[in-house]
């Protein structure tokens, strides 16, 4: 029986009698990321993560970095050379169909982080009552004494007194506690900058869908605010004055961000430039896996207890480590020399006909992002956040790298899809289908059946198979009896696989 086959596996280059050869899409194969590549429990868990719900492993790779963003923001950072400091947080965006089992992975992914708050809330439940009770009666007390006063607006020793006694009880009031909320799934940037002035400026936007990007682009706005989004990456200072809002300062905002869009919520940002010129996609890391869907064996594998306990706890130490201030790490000398040797095969990769050169934006930015995942790494791993180790050694930043390498081919997919039109995608999908097949006739019928959710009509159909005739791909021939008649697809033999 023939095996099915990808895009990837066919060989393009070559010929046989009567065909020319085809003409390639030019489409780079994806890089592969091995489930585990993520150290210690927190890889193992992943891997099962991955293995339990039958997605692809960039999936639950991408939202378990995020759920460490979440847990560690804020809190670390990394100086690769004095002076240059990268903060410790991340965008990621892991985009797949629907149907891929993307709710699961997420929410599996941040468990801990939900029962983290549960717990915290409940801890902090009778203080917030008790502190609260003694806010409201300080400032009973402090309206009391102000009632007095209007009463006798002479002015005298007493008056002064009682001024005082405001004046004193208003710079004491007690301060009620805030029961944390680490993220949310759906807000507005206005928002977002007033829930990371109440919690430390360390927040998180996590999600199965892509609505923050909607959100970015003017849902609920007149126009884009892409402006939280580009600061709270890069962790620089925010100063918002209003007279329509509250007033919002922020001195190093953390702000993580963990999606996972379907491919065509991405495709449509090809519509709004400012994503892309303003340096907003350049901030994430992006993973565009092929789908699974079709091929899932529907075994259950349930992640081993053990596993799931080991990520749970490791989240639930980070989540806990509360640092004075944000610890700043540095790089072990042989960590330094690779990393330095990434940064500068990176910018090589950028001149003009290199890998990069058309996506400097992302790529400038990509040396920097390794460091963050090595910062990450480096601290979700230690049994004991309180004597954290300020050198990341070369095991960590090895991971970063090999993590960093698996993005660029990714990213260079989702740049191609965000330019690609719509025409070329169906011709790839289209093309796709009959190489599956493999065989050196297709019946138009079938393939139309297909793919009637993409066309609808038949004519949307021919008007892809004419790119792919244009491409020396197929050729279309008909076939006729004394009752029927119909058309095929003769599929160019350089496409087919032996058995």
């Amino acid at each position: 029986m023939n095996a099915p086959l990808s895009l990837e596996d066919v060989d393009l280059q070559g010929t046989t009698t009567g065909w020319n050869p085809p003409i390639p899409f030019d489409d780079e194969p994806l890089a592969v990321m091995p489930a585990d590549i993520l150290p210690g429990d927190i890889g193992r868990y992943t891997a099962a993560l991955s293995l339990a719900t039958e997605t692809p492993p960039e999936l639950a790779t991408l939202m378990v970095l995020g759920a460490i963003s979440c847990a560690l923001g804020g809190k670390i950072a990394v100086e690769a050379e004095p002076g240059y400091i990268e903060p410790a947080h991340l965008y990621v965006c892991c985009a797949l169909e629907s149907g891929s089992r993307k709710t699961a992975v997420v929410n599996a992914a941040t468990a801990p982080l939900s029962s983290w708050e549960i717990q915290e809330r409940k801890r902090l439940e009778s203080e917030i009552q008790r502190v609260s009770s003694e806010r409201k009666t300080a400032e009973a007390i402090v309206e009391k004494i102000r009632r007095s006063l209007d009463a006798d607006p002479e002015w005298g020793e007493e008056t002064q007194q009682l001024q005082g006694k405001i004046a004193d009880l208003e710079a004491n009031l007690p301060v009620v506690p805030v029961a944390p909320l680490l993220w949310t799934s759906d807000s507005t940037p206005e928002k977002i900058e007033c829930l990371l002035a109440q919690h430390g400026e360390r927040f998180a936007v996590i999600s199965d869908e892509g609505g923050i990007f909607d959100i970015l682009g003017g849902r609920y706005s007149k126009g884009m605010n892409l402006d939280m989004f580009l600061k709270g990456h890069a962790g620089s200072p925010v100063r918002v004055h209003r007279t329509s809002r509250e007033e919002v300062m922020l001195e190093k905002p953390a702000l993580t961000m963990a999606i996972s869009p379907q491919p065509g919520v991405l495709r449509e940002l090809q519509s709004n430039a400012a994503f892309r010129h303003r340096g907003m996609l350049a901030r994430i890391l992006f993973a565009l896996p092929p789908s699974n869907v079709g091929d899932r064996k529907l075994i259950p594998n349930p992640i081993p207890t053990s596993v799931h306990e080991a990520y749970s706890r490791a989240i639930e130490r980070m989540l806990d480590w509360q640092p004075e201030e944000r610890l700043v790490l540095a790089l072990s000398g042989t960590s330094y020399l690779r990393w330095k040797e990434f940064q500068r095969q990176t910018e090589l990769d950028m001149r003009d006909g290199e890998m990069l050169c058309r996506i400097r934006d992302w790529g400038s930015k990509l040396p920097g992002a390794t460091l963050r995942m090595a910062g990450l790494l480096h601290a979700a791993i230690q049994p004991n956040l309180s004597n954290l180790s300020l050198e990341i050694a070369q095991p960590t930043i090895e991971i970063a790298l090999m993590l960093g390498r698996v993005f660029i081919s990714h990213a260079l997919a989702v740049f191609r899809l965000i330019s690609e039109d719509s025409d070329r995608l169906n011709a790839k999908r289209v093309l796709a289908w009959i190489v599956q097949q493999n065989s050196p006739q297709v019946s138009k019928r079938d393939c139309f059946r297909a793919h009637q959710h993409l066309f609808g009509k038949v004519e949307g159909l021919d008007a892809i198979l004419r790119i792919l005739e244009a491409r020396k791909m197929i050729r279309i021939g008909s076939w006729s009896t004394s009752t029927k008649s119909g058309e095929t697809i003769e599929v160019n033999p350089a496409l087919l696989v032996a058995d």
